[in-house]
C-alpha cells in the first residue's frame, strides 16, 4: 500500500485483552510501511504523576489531535487503545464509570475527520478463553470477558460517533490482516 491511497487516516484499534489488536496493528504497521506510525495509549493510574485518568487521556488525545492536524497529508495514524478501552473497562476494572460526555467531545473532533474510524477486533470468547490458558494474563480474568465484551458492544450500539469497522479476531494473522486492508478499501474507497 502506497502513502497516497490513505494519507492522514486515523484509526482507533479496540478489543478484549489477547483478541489480537496488537498483533494486527503491528502487521498492519509493517505492511504500510514508513508512512503509517502508531501511538500506544497508556492508562495510567491516578496516583501516577498525580494525574486522573480523566486528565490522562484528554492530554493524550490533545496532542495526538495536535499533531494530527500538523502532519497533513503525511502519515497514517494507528491508535493502539482509546478512550474506549477506558469507558469500557473502569466498572469492571477500576469500580467507577468513565465519563462517557466529555470523552465524547473528543471523539466529536475525530468523528469530522473524512478517515477516522475504529477497528474493533472482534475475538469469540472460546477463543479468548484458549488464549488465556495458552498465556496466563494477571490482568483479565476470564469471568471478566464477557462483561468487556458486551461493554464494548453497549458502547458501539448507543455511544459511538465514529464508524466501526469489525475484524474476526478468530482467523489467522494473515486472514486477520487481509480482512481489515478490504474493509478499508470498501469503507474509505480507494484513492490514487
Amino acid at each position: 500500500m502506497k502513502k497516497g491511497n490513505y494519507s492522514n487516516m486515523i484509526l482507533f484499534f479496540e478489543g478484549v485483552d489477547k483478541s489480537g489488536k496488537s498483533t494486527l496493528i503491528k502487521n498492519y504497521k509493517e505492511k504500510l510501511g514508513q508512512w503509517a506510525a502508531v501511538y500506544k495509549n497508556s492508562f495510567v493510574k491516578p496516583s501516577d504523576a498525580g494525574l486522573s485518568f480523566k486528565d490522562a487521556i484528554t492530554g493524550f488525545y490533545a496532542g495526538l489531535y495536535e499533531g494530527f492536524l500538523f502532519r497533513a497529508n503525511t502519515e497514517i495514524s494507528l491508535v493502539d487503545r482509546s478512550h474506549i478501552t477506558e469507558i469500557v473497562y473502569a466498572p469492571i476494572k477500576r469500580g467507577y464509570d468513565a465519563d462517557i460526555p466529555r470523552w465524547r467531545q473528543i471523539e466529536k473532533i475525530f468523528a469530522t475527520l473524512e478517515e477516522a474510524a475504529i477497528v474493533y477486533v472482534d475475538t469469540s470468547n472460546l477463543t479468548l478463553a484458549q488464549r488465556h490458558e495458552i498465556e496466563p494474563d494477571d490482568y483479565i480474568k476470564i469471568e471478566e470477558i464477557v462483561r468487556i465484551k458486551q461493554g464494548y458492544e453497549d458502547y458501539f450500539a448507543s455511544n459511538t460517533l465514529l464508524p466501526v469497522i469489525r475484524i474476526n479476531g478468530d482467523a489467522t494473522r494473515e486472514e486477520m490482516l487481509d480482512e481489515l486492508s478490504q474493509k478499508i478499501d470498501e469503507h474509505f474507497g480507494k484513492k490514487d
